[in-house]
Protein backbone atom coordinates (compact mmCIF):
# COMPACT_ATOMS: atom_id res chain seq x y z
CA UNK A 1 0.00 0.00 0.00
CA UNK A 2 3.21 2.57 0.06
CA UNK A 3 3.22 2.84 3.49
CA UNK A 4 6.75 5.38 4.96
CA UNK A 5 9.95 3.21 5.90
CA UNK A 6 10.14 5.25 9.39
CA UNK A 7 5.98 3.59 10.18
CA UNK A 8 7.13 0.05 9.14
CA UNK A 9 10.19 -0.09 11.24
CA UNK A 10 8.85 2.21 14.25
CA UNK A 11 6.03 -0.46 14.22
CA UNK A 12 5.95 -3.15 12.94
CA UNK A 13 9.55 -4.50 11.80
CA UNK A 14 10.90 -4.81 15.08
CA UNK A 15 10.86 -8.39 17.27
CA UNK A 16 8.20 -8.81 19.03
CA UNK A 17 8.55 -8.43 22.99
CA UNK A 18 9.03 -11.65 25.43
CA UNK A 19 5.48 -12.78 26.66
CA UNK A 20 6.96 -12.57 30.36
CA UNK A 21 6.46 -9.50 32.30
CA UNK A 22 9.66 -7.00 32.93
CA UNK A 23 10.14 -5.20 35.80
CA UNK A 24 9.29 -2.08 35.11
CA UNK A 25 11.68 1.09 36.35
CA UNK A 26 9.21 3.99 37.78
CA UNK A 27 11.15 6.78 39.25
CA UNK A 28 9.12 9.22 40.96
CA UNK A 29 10.08 12.04 42.82
CA UNK A 30 8.68 11.44 46.34
CA UNK A 31 8.86 15.05 47.94
CA UNK A 32 6.68 16.50 44.71
CA UNK A 33 4.04 13.72 44.22
CA UNK A 34 2.89 12.22 47.64
CA UNK A 35 1.80 8.53 47.20
CA UNK A 36 2.70 7.93 43.69
CA UNK A 37 5.38 5.84 44.44
CA UNK A 38 3.50 2.26 43.42
CA UNK A 39 3.81 1.10 39.65
CA UNK A 40 1.74 1.61 37.18
CA UNK A 41 -0.96 -1.24 36.68
CA UNK A 42 -0.15 -2.94 33.16
CA UNK A 43 -2.23 -4.69 30.56
CA UNK A 44 -0.42 -6.45 27.85
CA UNK A 45 -1.85 -6.84 24.23
CA UNK A 46 -1.74 -9.02 21.72
CA UNK A 47 -1.23 -6.61 18.76
CA UNK A 48 0.97 -3.08 19.21
CA UNK A 49 -1.54 -0.41 21.08
CA UNK A 50 -0.99 2.99 19.56
CA UNK A 51 -3.69 4.93 20.55
CA UNK A 52 -6.09 5.86 23.78
CA UNK A 53 -9.53 7.68 24.31
CA UNK A 54 -10.40 8.24 27.48
CA UNK A 55 -14.23 8.42 28.58
CA UNK A 56 -14.77 10.15 31.70
CA UNK A 57 -18.64 9.96 32.40
CA UNK A 58 -18.18 6.00 32.21
CA UNK A 59 -15.34 5.87 33.44
CA UNK A 60 -13.91 2.98 30.26
CA UNK A 61 -10.65 3.50 28.09
CA UNK A 62 -10.41 2.92 24.48
CA UNK A 63 -7.23 1.32 22.89
CA UNK A 64 -6.71 1.16 19.64
CA UNK A 65 -3.97 -1.36 18.10
CA UNK A 66 -2.29 -2.69 15.09
CA UNK A 67 -0.52 -5.77 13.58
CA UNK A 68 1.37 -6.47 10.31
CA UNK A 69 0.98 -9.77 9.04
CA UNK A 70 2.25 -10.40 5.88
CA UNK A 71 1.46 -8.14 3.76
CA UNK A 72 -2.37 -7.54 5.85
CA UNK A 73 -2.59 -4.90 8.28
CA UNK A 74 -4.80 -5.50 10.80
CA UNK A 75 -6.34 -3.50 14.11
CA UNK A 76 -8.56 -4.10 17.19
CA UNK A 77 -10.16 -1.96 19.47
CA UNK A 78 -10.70 -2.69 22.83
CA UNK A 79 -12.71 -1.47 25.61
CA UNK A 80 -10.90 -1.19 29.02
CA UNK A 81 -12.31 -1.33 32.47
CA UNK A 82 -10.81 -1.26 35.99
CA UNK A 83 -11.83 -3.21 39.19
CA UNK A 84 -10.96 -3.25 42.50
CA UNK A 85 -10.16 -1.12 45.52
CA UNK A 86 -6.69 0.25 46.43
CA UNK A 87 -3.82 -2.44 46.21
CA UNK A 88 -6.36 -4.78 43.97
CA UNK A 89 -6.97 -2.72 41.19
CA UNK A 90 -6.80 -4.61 38.05
CA UNK A 91 -7.39 -3.34 34.41
CA UNK A 92 -9.67 -5.74 32.17
CA UNK A 93 -11.02 -6.17 28.79
CA UNK A 94 -14.57 -5.47 28.76
CA UNK A 95 -14.55 -6.01 24.44
CA UNK A 96 -12.18 -6.28 21.51
CA UNK A 97 -13.28 -5.90 18.27
CA UNK A 98 -10.83 -6.84 15.60
CA UNK A 99 -10.73 -4.21 12.30
CA UNK A 100 -9.72 -4.79 8.75
CA UNK A 101 -6.91 -1.59 9.13
CA UNK A 102 -4.13 -0.58 11.79
CA UNK A 103 -5.62 2.50 14.02
CA UNK A 104 -3.26 5.29 14.50
CA UNK A 105 -5.80 7.65 16.38
CA UNK A 106 -8.96 7.69 18.90
CA UNK A 107 -11.45 10.07 19.83
CA UNK A 108 -15.04 10.42 21.55
CA UNK A 109 -17.27 12.54 20.40
CA UNK A 110 -20.67 13.51 21.66
CA UNK A 111 -22.62 14.73 24.72
CA UNK A 112 -24.47 12.32 25.85
CA UNK A 113 -23.07 8.76 27.95
CA UNK A 114 -23.44 6.79 24.34
CA UNK A 115 -20.79 8.77 22.46
CA UNK A 116 -19.73 8.09 19.39
CA UNK A 117 -15.76 6.66 19.16
CA UNK A 118 -13.92 7.40 16.10
CA UNK A 119 -11.35 5.78 14.64
CA UNK A 120 -8.37 6.18 12.08
CA UNK A 121 -6.82 4.00 10.01
CA UNK A 122 -3.81 3.57 8.48
CA UNK A 123 -6.10 2.77 4.86
CA UNK A 124 -7.11 6.61 5.26
CA UNK A 125 -10.57 5.90 7.16
CA UNK A 126 -12.69 7.45 9.75
CA UNK A 127 -14.78 5.27 11.63
CA UNK A 128 -17.51 5.51 13.77
CA UNK A 129 -18.36 3.40 16.56
CA UNK A 130 -21.55 3.51 18.63
CA UNK A 131 -21.53 3.09 22.37
CA UNK A 132 -24.12 1.76 24.35
CA UNK A 133 -25.17 2.11 28.09
CA UNK A 134 -26.44 -0.85 30.39
CA UNK A 135 -25.22 -3.78 28.43
CA UNK A 136 -22.42 -6.31 28.61
CA UNK A 137 -20.63 -5.06 25.80
CA UNK A 138 -20.72 -1.34 25.18
CA UNK A 139 -19.53 -0.99 21.45
CA UNK A 140 -21.49 -1.80 18.44
CA UNK A 141 -19.42 -4.61 16.85
CA UNK A 142 -19.42 -3.01 13.32
CA UNK A 143 -19.40 1.29 12.45
CA UNK A 144 -22.61 3.11 11.86
CA UNK A 145 -20.77 5.15 9.44
CA UNK A 146 -17.09 6.30 7.76
CA UNK A 147 -16.03 8.65 6.61
CA UNK A 148 -14.24 8.70 3.75
CA UNK A 149 -11.71 11.99 2.52
CA UNK A 150 -8.30 11.23 2.90
CA UNK A 151 -5.86 9.10 0.42
CA UNK A 152 -3.42 7.78 2.94
CA UNK A 153 -2.84 7.01 6.23
CA UNK A 154 -4.87 9.12 8.72
CA UNK A 155 -2.14 10.55 11.91
CA UNK A 156 -4.64 12.23 14.23
CA UNK A 157 -8.32 13.14 15.51
CA UNK A 158 -9.12 16.19 17.36
CA UNK A 159 -13.13 16.44 18.50
CA UNK A 160 -13.91 20.15 19.28
CA UNK A 161 -14.59 20.61 22.85
CA UNK A 162 -16.68 24.17 24.50
CA UNK A 163 -17.34 25.51 27.17
CA UNK A 164 -20.65 27.21 28.43
CA UNK A 165 -18.35 29.01 31.19
CA UNK A 166 -15.71 29.77 32.56
CA UNK A 167 -16.10 27.31 35.38
CA UNK A 168 -17.67 24.06 33.01
CA UNK A 169 -15.86 21.53 32.17
CA UNK A 170 -15.67 21.38 28.74
CA UNK A 171 -18.40 19.41 26.21
CA UNK A 172 -17.68 17.27 23.17
CA UNK A 173 -19.48 19.49 19.82
CA UNK A 174 -19.92 17.84 16.57
CA UNK A 175 -17.10 18.84 14.82
CA UNK A 176 -14.05 16.90 13.82
CA UNK A 177 -10.46 17.45 12.75
CA UNK A 178 -8.59 15.01 10.97
CA UNK A 179 -4.50 15.00 10.06
CA UNK A 180 -3.12 12.71 6.96
CA UNK A 181 0.02 11.58 5.63
CA UNK A 182 -1.53 12.93 2.59
CA UNK A 183 -1.19 16.59 3.73
CA UNK A 184 -4.96 17.02 3.95
CA UNK A 185 -5.99 18.60 7.36
CA UNK A 186 -10.28 18.06 6.77
CA UNK A 187 -13.30 19.66 8.86
CA UNK A 188 -16.43 17.13 9.52
CA UNK A 189 -19.54 17.83 11.12
CA UNK A 190 -20.78 14.61 12.74
CA UNK A 191 -24.34 15.67 12.87
CA UNK A 192 -24.56 16.75 9.32
CA UNK A 193 -22.62 15.19 6.59
CA UNK A 194 -20.35 11.91 6.52
CA UNK A 195 -18.68 14.08 3.60
CA UNK A 196 -16.16 16.65 5.11
CA UNK A 197 -16.94 20.73 5.03
CA UNK A 198 -13.17 21.87 4.75
CA UNK A 199 -10.36 21.28 3.36
CA UNK A 200 -6.69 22.57 4.75
CA UNK A 201 -3.96 22.09 2.39
CA UNK A 202 -0.98 24.02 3.49
CA UNK A 203 1.63 21.14 4.81
CA UNK A 204 3.90 20.11 1.96
CA UNK A 205 5.06 17.13 3.77
CA UNK A 206 2.83 14.66 6.39
CA UNK A 207 0.48 16.42 8.56
CA UNK A 208 1.34 14.68 11.62
CA UNK A 209 -1.21 16.57 14.06
CA UNK A 210 -3.86 18.75 14.52
CA UNK A 211 -5.71 19.97 17.66
CA UNK A 212 -8.56 22.33 18.06
CA UNK A 213 -7.46 25.67 20.06
CA UNK A 214 -8.97 24.97 23.53
CA UNK A 215 -9.72 28.92 23.94
CA UNK A 216 -11.29 29.85 20.02
CA UNK A 217 -13.99 27.65 18.70
CA UNK A 218 -12.46 29.02 15.11
CA UNK A 219 -9.15 28.51 15.88
CA UNK A 220 -6.79 25.28 15.24
CA UNK A 221 -3.42 24.17 14.72
CA UNK A 222 -1.54 22.08 13.01
CA UNK A 223 2.34 20.59 12.75
CA UNK A 224 4.21 18.33 10.24
CA UNK A 225 7.03 16.86 8.79
CA UNK A 226 8.07 19.57 6.89
CA UNK A 227 8.84 21.36 10.74
CA UNK A 228 5.55 24.01 10.29
CA UNK A 229 3.35 25.06 13.20
CA UNK A 230 0.86 26.26 11.38
CA UNK A 231 -2.28 28.67 12.98
CA UNK A 232 -5.72 28.13 11.33
CA UNK A 233 -9.45 29.65 11.58
CA UNK A 234 -11.50 26.97 10.37
CA UNK A 235 -13.26 29.83 8.64
CA UNK A 236 -10.35 30.30 5.84
CA UNK A 237 -8.54 28.18 3.38
CA UNK A 238 -5.36 29.39 4.25
CA UNK A 239 -3.04 29.43 7.56
CA UNK A 240 -3.83 32.61 9.15
CA UNK A 241 -0.12 32.41 10.49
CA UNK A 242 2.81 29.86 11.23
CA UNK A 243 6.51 29.29 12.23
CA UNK A 244 9.10 27.13 10.72
CA UNK A 245 11.13 24.42 12.62
CA UNK A 246 14.36 23.59 11.83
CA UNK A 247 13.19 19.71 11.76
CA UNK A 248 10.03 17.74 11.67
CA UNK A 249 7.35 18.62 14.30
CA UNK A 250 6.51 15.53 15.51
CA UNK A 251 4.42 15.94 18.23
CA UNK A 252 1.96 19.12 20.57
CA UNK A 253 -0.36 20.90 22.98
CA UNK A 254 -1.81 23.97 24.32
CA UNK A 255 -2.81 25.34 27.06
CA UNK A 256 -4.09 29.22 27.66
CA UNK A 257 -1.37 30.77 25.92
CA UNK A 258 1.27 27.90 25.90
CA UNK A 259 2.42 25.87 22.78
CA UNK A 260 4.46 23.02 23.61
CA UNK A 261 6.07 20.83 20.91
CA UNK A 262 8.03 17.70 20.02
CA UNK A 263 11.01 17.51 17.14
CA UNK A 264 11.87 14.28 15.23
CA UNK A 265 15.30 14.42 17.20
CA UNK A 266 13.98 14.72 20.81
CA UNK A 267 13.86 18.23 21.58
CA UNK A 268 10.66 19.80 23.21
CA UNK A 269 10.15 23.33 23.04
CA UNK A 270 7.54 25.98 24.52
CA UNK A 271 6.71 28.67 22.66
CA UNK A 272 4.29 31.63 24.48
CA UNK A 273 1.66 32.66 22.00
CA UNK A 274 0.83 36.02 22.93
CA UNK A 275 5.04 36.92 21.96
CA UNK A 276 4.81 35.56 18.49
CA UNK A 277 6.09 38.40 16.03
CA UNK A 278 6.27 38.30 12.27
CA UNK A 279 9.62 36.32 12.05
CA UNK A 280 8.04 33.34 10.18
CA UNK A 281 10.88 30.79 11.98
CA UNK A 282 9.79 28.73 15.26
CA UNK A 283 13.71 29.38 16.59
CA UNK A 284 12.75 32.93 17.17
CA UNK A 285 10.17 32.34 19.39
CA UNK A 286 11.26 28.86 21.06
CA UNK A 287 12.41 28.12 24.61
CA UNK A 288 13.85 24.88 24.85
CA UNK A 289 12.53 23.00 27.80
CA UNK A 290 14.04 19.27 27.62
CA UNK A 291 15.26 16.80 25.54
CA UNK A 292 14.76 13.18 25.33
CA UNK A 293 17.72 12.47 22.63
CA UNK A 294 14.95 10.17 20.41
CA UNK A 295 11.93 11.41 19.07
CA UNK A 296 9.30 12.41 20.66
CA UNK A 297 5.79 10.07 19.88
CA UNK A 298 3.26 12.34 21.84
CA UNK A 299 2.87 15.05 24.56
CA UNK A 300 0.00 16.81 26.21
CA UNK A 301 -0.44 19.00 29.30
CA UNK A 302 -2.60 17.70 32.10
CA UNK A 303 -6.09 19.50 32.21
CA UNK A 304 -5.23 21.95 34.69
CA UNK A 305 -1.85 22.53 32.82
CA UNK A 306 -0.27 22.32 35.94
CA UNK A 307 2.21 19.47 34.41
CA UNK A 308 3.64 18.19 30.82
CA UNK A 309 3.86 14.17 29.92
CA UNK A 310 6.60 13.37 27.47
CA UNK A 311 6.67 10.14 25.76
CA UNK A 312 9.53 9.02 22.96
CA UNK A 313 11.26 6.68 21.32
CA UNK A 314 14.06 6.61 23.98
CA UNK A 315 11.05 4.39 26.07
CA UNK A 316 10.48 6.25 28.42
CA UNK A 317 7.74 8.57 29.86
CA UNK A 318 8.39 11.64 31.68
CA UNK A 319 6.02 14.15 33.94
CA UNK A 320 7.22 17.67 34.35
CA UNK A 321 6.00 20.79 36.55
CA UNK A 322 4.96 24.16 34.75
CA UNK A 323 4.26 26.55 37.44
CA UNK A 324 7.43 28.04 36.51
CA UNK A 325 7.30 28.45 32.59
CA UNK A 326 6.81 31.70 32.17
CA UNK A 327 9.26 33.11 34.62
CA UNK A 328 12.02 30.63 33.43
CA UNK A 329 10.80 31.22 30.00
CA UNK A 330 11.99 35.01 30.78
CA UNK A 331 15.07 34.10 32.45
CA UNK A 332 16.01 31.80 29.82
CA UNK A 333 15.15 34.49 27.09
CA UNK A 334 17.84 36.82 28.67
CA UNK A 335 20.50 34.16 29.19
CA UNK A 336 20.07 32.98 25.64
CA UNK A 337 20.80 36.43 24.71
CA UNK A 338 24.07 36.51 26.96
CA UNK A 339 25.33 33.25 25.90
CA UNK A 340 25.01 32.04 29.02
CA UNK A 341 23.19 28.33 29.92
CA UNK A 342 20.15 28.15 31.63
CA UNK A 343 18.38 25.62 33.27
CA UNK A 344 15.32 24.18 31.62
CA UNK A 345 11.79 25.76 32.92
CA UNK A 346 10.32 22.70 33.83
CA UNK A 347 10.82 20.43 37.23
CA UNK A 348 10.52 16.46 36.30
CA UNK A 349 8.25 14.67 38.72
CA UNK A 350 7.86 11.62 37.28
CA UNK A 351 10.12 9.18 34.80
CA UNK A 352 9.11 5.40 34.01
CA UNK A 353 11.19 3.64 31.39
CA UNK A 354 9.53 0.92 29.35
CA UNK A 355 10.05 -1.65 27.13
CA UNK A 356 9.99 -0.24 24.22
CA UNK A 357 9.07 3.23 22.36
CA UNK A 358 6.18 5.23 24.04
CA UNK A 359 3.07 5.83 21.30
CA UNK A 360 0.27 7.86 23.10
CA UNK A 361 -0.23 9.92 26.42
CA UNK A 362 -3.73 10.64 28.03
CA UNK A 363 -4.32 12.37 30.95
CA UNK A 364 -7.18 10.68 33.01
CA UNK A 365 -9.17 13.59 35.82
CA UNK A 366 -11.56 10.54 37.45
CA UNK A 367 -10.56 7.24 37.30
CA UNK A 368 -10.09 5.29 40.62
CA UNK A 369 -7.22 7.65 41.63
CA UNK A 370 -5.14 6.98 38.43
CA UNK A 371 -4.46 10.39 36.21
CA UNK A 372 -2.38 9.21 33.33
CA UNK A 373 -2.43 6.40 30.96
CA UNK A 374 -0.45 5.41 28.13
CA UNK A 375 0.75 2.72 25.64
CA UNK A 376 3.89 1.31 24.40
CA UNK A 377 5.46 -1.00 21.81
CA UNK A 378 6.27 -3.12 24.08
CA UNK A 379 2.09 -4.13 24.22
CA UNK A 380 1.26 -2.59 27.16
CA UNK A 381 -0.90 -0.55 28.48
CA UNK A 382 -0.35 1.73 31.58
CA UNK A 383 -2.50 3.39 33.94
CA UNK A 384 -0.01 5.81 36.37
CA UNK A 385 -1.27 7.35 39.56
CA UNK A 386 -1.13 10.50 40.68
CA UNK A 387 0.89 12.35 38.44
CA UNK A 388 -0.71 15.42 39.41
Amino acid sequence: RGYPLDRLLALHALPSPPCAMEEEKYEPDEKSMEGSARSPLLLKFEMYPEAIAVFEPRKFIAVGSSALTGNTWDGQLSIIGISGEGQSDKMHKIQSVRTTAGITSLAFAGVTDTPLLLSAGDDGDISCWQTAKGVEKPLVPKPVSTLRGHGSIVTSLSVQRLRESTSAPPKSSSQLLSSSYDHKILLWDLAVSAEPIGNYLSHTNYANQVRWSKTDPNAFFSTGKDGYILFWDKRGSKPSGGLRHSEEVSCFDTHSHHLIFGSSSGGVGHIDMRKVGHSKTAASHTSPIVSLDARVCSLEFSPDGAHIAVGGENSQLHVYATEQLDSATKRQREKQRRNISSAPPVTMQMRSVFGDFVRDIKWISSIKGFSLASTSLDRKLRLHRKCS
